[in-house]
């Protein structure tokens, strides 16, 4: 990500879920950050989930004749 320009920065969990709770409370991110996390797990700690999209493979595989 860092070679398409993305700042990248290695934080503590600690740090990530402060900064991820505080993104979901801001309107313009609150969509977006809230479908990464899958489940709050009521210990303190949340279980963050990116799904796989795999349409664009699919079209391909299916006009290759898969």
């Amino acid at each position: 990500m860092r070679a398409y320009g993305f700042s990248i920065d290695i934080v503590p969990d600690e740090v990530f879920d402060r900064t991820l709770r505080a993104a979901s409370r801001r309107e313009e991110l609150s969509g977006t950050v809230l479908a990464l996390i899958s489940y709050d797990s009521g210990d303190g700690s949340i279980r963050y989930e990116i799904p796989a999209v795999n349409d664009f493979t699919a079209r391909a595989l299916y006009r290759l004749g898969f």
